[in-house]
């Protein structure tokens, strides 16, 4: 077990405009003696400044840190060890002691395979006195070195399928007797594979092991699923156990005090309420094993906790800004109240929708403020093809934005942090920390990069500076992408109860035009010439005109499960009819049937779940059609891309293939470009679907999470939670999510 004890203290205090912290490390050995006259050093690479301090002798070293940024701290041949931010208007305290392990001692090594193994139990001291064997001591320690009496143990041999238990006596010692050559797990207290000892092939031989465990000490009230702690007093994480502390803040800097605050587990029904103290500060002993998002009343995923791969007496602590509860009920009840004005008096839904789509409705917009976020840390790999990025504890990375040598990305959808580094290395250009997390692809039009945050806000960011153009805070929650075309942005989302589209001006946020419709789009609005389509959740169809906000057409006869595809005279989507998936055809001027293609698809749809996928919602796809020059259409189901005949409507060809959701074809030099969910790129030729298999270091290993991204000779791959650059041979262009601002997906 790798003994890495962490001692954690934060002290902020808000001034003016000066950022000071004080940063103590106290190196020791693997035998827990402090290491004297060791250097250590804290460095900004890209302001290039360079604080360092020597280790005494009780092996502290030291760092007052003033510049605000992201330190890298490294010693010895440790290298970018560990890293600490500093922000503008806070100053605090930081220590924290380290194991230094050149030799390992302590690694982890790779837990055996347990599952569908049948074990046979037998006592510690069973096989003394038997050949072979050898006498194994367990001392079980805390992390002050303390003895651990009364303590269960088992030691596990997966390969001979044996369970051997027993208990620390008062000494804190468990003697086994144990077959020679074998690995065995230490199994403590119930947790598996706490430690790992290997038993040479030395008979009648004696072993020593000192196994660190604390034992969690806190007050806990379950009920159902969900946990309430009370009394948390540690101050390092133990054995089981991670202690995470959480610091709410809203856009001012202030703390918010009396937000509850909740850790979902991502893989069991389990959830942790907290509240926020006086200083904003919440504080959990998080059970390690599962992975966490964290939520408040009105946001959702601010952070995840990868609680499934913490080892040793972990410490975690995240600081994020929101607006604050009361404040998002005040404007909800708003957005409500301006509603109610425009419907007063007013019978009929036809009425109301009228009175709403008068252009008279002039509804009250709230800013959300963003913030410089300085170059991360750790996050740049190089690679034999190309280079890798990975912003750790993030989530998914989704589909990166590419223009020029311009690589636009989140940092993940648990982080509120959106960066711009050059596409041809990785290097950092500029960051910003958006007011919240759950950040939809980037939308980039006329050299504005226009964001949605799941909850909650329309950011309009300068791509070539970082610099804020404007934002609007919509709703509660967004489930779409942003649109634009020309000087116009759309979007779609819930204004007081009432589902709306709306218009503003791209450069200042000025409202154009609002109008009602029936639900939240499919994933975004596509624009084609003058006008917006939308196809709802409900499965409706509109088109208004892209500049007065005019209802052109509408039409819910056939139940829309995709965005829409426009071409000069037809509008394509897939569509639900009697059970059955279809691709129809519209005639875009009166969306009357113009053809359903014959054969049934297995159409991937929208889940329409509230505030719980979002990040799906944003980024879908599904069996959303591409039209190819009016003469073939794409199209991919649940199992297959299917090549149709758009004049004939017969396949022209079908292959096998499973593909995430939020991926779509990607149409160059005559061939279909595919990614699976297991990061395969597959390209098939448009004509007769001989597939090709390109090159790349993700293919079969982890599941893609976001589109793909060609330009400039690069391929963007994006999977669990790492941008993958990939040098290519292939000419693909395909710079953001579904093609380009408008989202539409016509090939002329």
């Amino acid at each position: 077990m790798k003994i890495i004890t962490f001692f954690t203290l934060f002290i902020f205090c808000q001034v003016s405009s000066i950022a000071q912290d004080v940063y103590t490390i106290r190196i020791i050995d693997t035998h827990g003696k402090p290491i004297s006259n060791i250097e250590v050093k804290a460095e900004i690479r890209s302001k290039k400044i360079l604080i360092s301090s020597k280790t005494d002798a009780t092996g502290t070293a030291i760092l007052t840190l003033t510049e605000v940024g992201v330190y890298t701290l490294s010693y010895l041949e440790m290298i970018d060890f560990t890293t600490y931010e500093i922000k503008e208007g806070f100053h605090g305290t930081f220590k924290k002691t380290v194991t230094y392990d050149p030799k390992k001692i302590f690694a982890e090594k790779p837990k055996q395979d347990r599952k569908g193994v049948v074990f046979t139990n037998s006592l510690a001291l069973s096989m003394r006195g038997k050949p072979n064997t050898s006498k194994v001591s367990v001392f079980v320690k805390d992390d002050k070195k303390v003895i651990q009496t009364n303590i269960s143990l088992t030691l596990v041999s997966v390969v001979d399928k044996m369970k051997y238990t027993g208990k620390t006596n008062s000494l804190g010692v468990a003697d086994f007797y144990l077959p020679i050559n074998q690995n065995y797990e230490i199994d403590l207290e119930q947790i598996e594979a706490i430690s790992q000892v290997p038993v040479p092939n030395q008979p009648n031989g004696e072993m020593n092991v000192i196994v660190f465990y604390v034992k969690t000490d806190v007050k806990e009230t379950v009920k159902g699923d969900s946990i309430v702690q009370t009394g948390i007093t540690q101050t390092n994480g133990t054995t089981k156990h991670l202690l995470f502390t959480f610091h709410l803040m809203d856009y001012a800097g202030n703390a918010l005090s009396k937000e509850p605050v909740y850790l979902d587990a991502l893989n069991k029904k389990r959830v942790y309420k907290g509240m926020t103290d006086e200083n904003g500060y919440c504080k959990f002993m998080v059970e390690k094993g599962s992975d966490y998002t964290v939520n408040v009343k009105r946001e959702r995923g601010l952070y995840l906790i990868e609680g499934s791969n913490k080892m040793g007496f972990a410490n975690e602590s995240v600081t994020r800004r929101y607006r604050g509860s009361a404040e998002i009920e005040r404007i909800i009840e708003q957005q409500k109240a301006e509603m109610l004005a425009q419907e007063m008096a007013l019978k009929s839904e036809k009425e109301k929708i009228e009175a709403i789509n008068s252009g008279n409705f002039l509804p009250t917009y709230n800013e959300t403020p963003i913030r410089p976020a300085s170059e991360p840390a750790n996050y740049l790999t190089k690679t034999a093809l190309g280079y890798n990025l990975n912003f750790q504890s993030s989530g998914p990375i989704g589909t990166p934005t590419v223009s020029g040598d311009n690589l636009f990305t989140k940092e993940g959808f648990y982080s509120p942090k959106f960066y711009c580094l050059k596409a041809s290395t990785g290097q950092y250009v500029w960051g910003v920390e958006l007011g919240e997390s759950g950040i939809s692809p980037a939308v980039l039009h006329n050299g504005v990069l226009l964001i949605n945050t799941a909850s909650c806000t329309l950011y309009a960011i300068e791509a070539t500076t970082g610099k804020l153009l404007w934002s609007k805070w919509l709703s509660g929650y967004v489930y779409s992408t942003p649109t634009a075309i020309g000087d116009n942005v759309y979007a779609v989302y819930n204004h007081g109860g009432r589902p709306v589209v709306v218009s503003f001006n791209l450069k200042t946020g000025k409202l154009n035009w609002l109008r009602a419709v029936d639900n939240e789009c499919i994933a975004c609005p596509v624009v084609e010439g003058n006008e917006v389509h939308i196809a709802s959740q409900s499965g409706t169809y509109y088109i208004y005109n892209k500049d007065t906000g005019k209802l052109i057409s509408m039409s819910n006869s056939y139940k829309a499960v995709s965005s829409p595809t426009i071409t000069e005279d037809k509008v394509y989507f897939t569509a639900s009819i009697k059970g059955f998936d279809q691709v129809v055809v519209l005639d875009r001027k009166t969306l009357k049937l113009i053809k359903k293609y014959p054969n049934p698809i297995d159409a991937l749809k929208i889940s329409g779940g509230r505030d719980m996928d979002t990040p799906e919602q944003m980024s879908f796809n599904g069996s959303h059609p591409i039209v190819y020059q009016n003469k073939i259409v794409i199209v991919t189901d649940a199992e297959h891309i299917i090549a149709f005949d758009a004049l004939s409507e017969k396949v022209i060809w079908q292959q096998p293939v499973k593909m995430h959701s939020n991926q779509v074809p990607i149409i160059s030099n005559n061939k279909v470009y595919v990614v699976s969910r297991t990061g395969d790129i597959t390209a098939y030729d448009i004509l007769t679907g001989t597939p090709s298999k390109l090159p790349t270091t993700k293919g079969g290993t982890e599941e893609t999470d976001g589109q793909i991204v060609a330009a400039n000779g690069l391929l963007f791959i994006a999977s669990a939670g790492v941008l993958s650059v990939i040098k290519s041979v292939q000419s693909i262009n395909w710079g953001q999510w579904n093609k380009d601002a408008s989202h539409n997906l016509y090939w002329r």
